[in-house]
């Protein structure tokens, strides 16, 4: 009889191993290994045309994809695009409305499952994007689909289009984006109307976001017209753009910074998508207005140094906001393009509320003569444009020169229209200790009178006090005379000079001194009665 091979007894736990593994390989390696070749095989390029007939039916434009689509394979797929380019309709100045060297596009997969598609990260890179208005007016970014072919009325696709389409059923796809970059792009807005071009180039832009209720922090470095500029900060989550019937707050703090200049923004919008139902406090500081200058050339500014402006400003439903703790200060400045040897040494205004006066503090210079100004004002609410004309209080002090020369006016009383600068009705207090040494504040020579008094109501003549002003109530004197009565100015190409005035007394040798700047002595002595 043979010999029997031995054969060791089965070991249980063996085979069930065995047998696990074999399922698993059935149920995750092979799907696996089929889904690797698939995807290996599939060809993205193969839904270009698909691509781009949507766009084509949702915009009316022609969409080029000049280079391949490739799929990236990963737990976490990549899309990449390159060449791509939208057209411009006929007319403006160039075939394109948009190119973009390169689309990079990460998604996640699990999101799918729940119908939301998270981008977990999306690429731009060098997008050149132009927006234009023709001589005509038209834009090129009002996108108009294409009309679909007439049919015959009762025809199958006749009857096929006045029927509705069905509501798709099931959740909406929610749409997130987690991280977006841009390298080397171009913003150009463009008006063939007046030649104007504005250019936003960005050299580097950040925007990401932790989840999709997080703010998204947002790095920015760009030029517009050829000045730098950074902004950095948080905005809220785009994900709440994508529901316009929410009006819960969207926050915004937001830090502009540009040639040693600073903007900040801080609040929030209950309607972003809009633009509406914003509160924001806005704080600017600016070493001096170059800045604004390198960005609009063509404004006339004068020369200020260290300007600080804040604000509150909130939407009040209108086309203007409700503004509130205003505070405008400015440290030195050069008014010479405006009253030549004029220089500003402060200025300080400030507004509470809307409804609440406005306080102007200013001090400067012209030929070496100090000026000092102090008001109370009407409010905001009655200078914005379209306000109701109402009395706007003007209440003023004015100081100019020092010592014994030294000169103060006081103004109060109101102006029916602060707009029109008509229905003024201010009475004017004032003493001049020396008018002769004012001759530098008034840009001329001025007569060498000493120890003038002042008072008088001034009002306009109904046009405006840019057109006429008129002193009601005239008294002036002098210890070398006294005038009273009223006198007219009317302002154009050739001034008018109308009065009307009496005197009780009049020296006219001093005043004559007076005139050629070497006063008489002892002219006081009781003159003559003067002539009416």
């Amino acid at each position: 009889m043979a010999p029997q091979a031995y054969t060791a007894p089965t070991n249980p736990r063996r085979r069930w191993l065995r047998v696990v593994l074999v399922v698993l390989a059935v149920l995750i390696v092979v799907p696996a290994a089929a889904l690797a070749i698939f995807l290996n095989q599939f060809n993205p390029d193969t839904y270009k045309p698909q691509i781009i007939a949507a766009v084509r039916a949702a915009t009316g434009r022609t969409l080029t994809l000049g280079g391949p689509i490739r799929l990236g394979i990963a737990l976490r797929p990549t899309l990449e695009i390159t060449d791509v380019a939208l057209s411009n309709p006929t007319g403006f100045s160039r075939p394109q409305m948009m190119t973009l060297q390169k689309l990079d596009v990460r998604l996640a997969l699990l999101p799918l499952l729940d119908r939301r598609v998270v981008i977990d990260r999306l690429v731009l890179v060098h997008p050149d994007i132009r927006l234009e208005t023709d001589k005509a007016g038209a834009t090129n970014w009002q996108f108009v689909p294409p009309a679909a072919p007439s049919s015959p009325a009762g025809s199958p696709a006749a009857t096929a289009a006045a029927v509705p389409p069905p509501k798709p059923g099931g959740m909406p796809l929610a749409i997130a984006v987690r991280s977006i970059s841009m390298q080397d792009g171009t913003l150009a807005l463009v008006d063939d109307r007046t030649g104007k071009t504005t250019t936003l180039a960005l050299k580097d832009l950040s925007a990401t976001e932790a989840d999709a209720a997080a703010p998204m922090l947002l790095d920015v470095a760009a030029a517009f017209n050829g000045l730098p500029f950074t902004l950095h900060g948080s905005i809220g989550a785009l994900s709440r753009l994508q529901d316009p019937l929410s009006r819960a707050p969207w926050p915004v703090a937001l830090r502009l910074a540009a040639g040693n200049g600073t903007l900040d923004v801080q609040g929030s919008l209950s309607d972003p998508t809009a633009g509406r139902g914003y509160a924001l406090r806005i704080t600017a500081d600016l070493p001096s207005l170059d800045v604004i200058r390198a960005v609009q050339p063509g404004l006339d500014l004068p020369k200020l140094d260290k300007i600080h402006l804040a604000a509150t400003i909130a939407d009040q439903g209108g086309p203007l906001p409700k503004i509130s703790a205003l505070v405008i200060g400015v440290g030195t400045g050069d008014l010479g393009q405006y009253v030549p040897g004029m220089s500003l040494d402060h200025l300080d205004v400030h507004a509470a509320e809307p409804d609440k006066p406005i306080v102007v503090s200013f001090a400067g210079s012209r030929g070496k003569v100090p000026l000092a100004l102090t008001a109370t004002l009407g409010t905001l609410d009655q200078l914005m444009p379209g306000a109701p004309a109402s009395p706007f209080p003007v209440e003023a002090s004015v100081q100019a020169g020092s010592g014994d020369a030294a000169a103060a006016l006081s103004v109060k009383g109101s102006i029916a229209d602060a707009a029109k600068l008509t229905g003024a009705s201010l009475a004017i207090q004032g003493k001049i200790g020396d008018l002769g040494a004012l001759a530098p504040l008034a840009g001329q020579s001025l007569p060498a009178l000493k120890d003038v008094t002042l008072a008088a109501t001034l009002t306009d003549q109904g046009r405006g006090l840019a057109h006429d002003v008129t002193l009601n109530g005239l008294s002036l004197t002098t210890p070398q005379a006294d005038l009273t009565g009223s006198a007219g100015l009317a302002l154009g190409p050739r001034p008018v000079l109308t009065a009307t005035l009496s005197s009780k007394r009049i020296d006219a040798d001093a005043l004559l001194a007076a005139m050629a700047g070497t006063p008489v002595q002892g002219s006081a002595a009781a003159p003559g009665p003067a002539p009416a």
